[in-house]
């Protein structure tokens, strides 16, 4: 079940750390409509068909193809479309005019993720060492192990996982390796690098909140809680859909729901509150309230929450038994979220039960 936004026992891979790099606009021939920021505005609202409109008016007409490019190649990226996602990101750095580092090493993770993603790994592993020449970073290192795990070279991947994660305190880039471990075939080893996450010192709310993931993903519920509660103590609100899932798992309905109540009243994350509230409905076999949340939650249009609230409808017609209905739904929901690897599994169960 997926409550908040990268739930479930598993997030997005390399996209947890991509996810700040969206906004990273290059300097490319700034003569512009303002097409290509109306472009990036659509995409975070998960509206892919405008921003692909946007994009491509960018591209064409004002004079900023290499930023076209890169949308465009965002767009199909996230539909899934890695083979026409690479050759866009291909397009786009040939296209720049201008030197600009910070837009370039952008685009080469995107392309490098991409290549990866459909199996061009000899150009992966080269994209990547292109990266590497000038920047030898956690994020990049990371990477570079990811590729090599998924060729089958696992020897040379733990390696790079090793160097970037010395002496580094970056918790998604522990996430990052575990979930790569978990899709290379090697989940405990990627249980070894939550576990070293889990005992990196804690001074913020935002460690804590950290703590208490890796802990969660270790089924280590009660050294989860209590890391969350300090989180919350603090002033996270963060810990609040995290810790909830804690309760959920541990079968505490009772203390999620009035966790999830408190906050969702108090106009705290809304959504995430409301998602939860539904899992809590369905935990409980009322499958009519919980229903009734997850509209709660959608009628938000927060785009963060939007993916789990989604899923844990699906969720919900498997447990009323009413797999057509569920099954349409998937269909649906992969067509905008083709990335989930939970949903994928998830739909080969679906599709002989109607």
């Amino acid at each position: 079940m997926k409550i908040s936004g990268n739930s479930g026992k598993m997030a997005k891979g390399l996209a947890v750390c991509l996810c700040c790099l969206l906004f990273a606009f290059s300097g490319c021939a700034p003569v512009d409509s303002g097409a290509y920021d109306r472009g990036m505005t659509a995409f975070a609202a998960g509206d892919y068909d405008a921003a692909m409109k946007a994009f491509t008016e960018a591209e064409k007409n004002d004079g900023r193809k290499a930023e076209g490019y890169r949308g465009q190649g965002l767009v199909y990226y996230r539909r899934g479309d890695y083979k026409y996602a690479a050759r866009l990101f291909s397009l786009s750095l040939e296209a720049m005019e201008f030197e600009n580092e910070e837009f370039a090493r952008d685009v080469r993770l995107y392309l490098t993720e991409s290549l990866m993603r459909n199996g061009q790994y000899e150009a992966a592993e080269e994209t990547c060492e292109t990266l590497l020449e000038t920047e030898e970073s956690p994020l990049v290192q990371a990477l570079y192990g990811q590729v090599k795990l998924m060729a089958g070279k696992k020897e040379e991947a733990l390696e790079w996982f090793e160097k970037a994660t010395a002496g580094s305190a970056d918790y998604d880039i522990y996430l990052m390796i575990y979930e790569a471990c978990c899709e290379g075939g090697i989940p405990l080893k990627g249980e070894a690098w939550l576990e070293k996450a889990a005992a990196l010192s804690c001074t913020t709310a935002e460690d804590y909140v950290n703590h208490g993931k890796a802990w969660y993903y270790l089924e280590e519920y009660p050294k989860a809680e209590e890391a969350l509660l300090q989180a919350a103590e603090l002033g996270s609100t963060e810990a609040v859909p995290v810790l909830g899932k804690v309760y959920l798992e541990q079968k505490d309905t009772a203390k999620a729901r009035a966790l999830f109540l408190q906050y969702r009243n108090e106009g705290v994350r809304v959504a995430e509150c409301s998602n939860g509230l539904a899992m809590c409905a369905c935990e409980e076999g009322d499958y009519e309230k919980a229903l009734f949340y997850i509209e709660e939650g959608l009628k938000c249009n927060d785009p963060a929450a939007r993916e789990s609230l989604l899923f844990n409808e699906i969720v919900i017609y498997e447990r009323m038994n009413d797999f057509l209905t569920a099954k349409e739904k998937m269909e649906a929901f992969l067509k905008e979220y083709p990335l989930d690897a939970a949903a994928r599994r998830e739909y080969k169960f679906l599709s002989p039960r109607q």
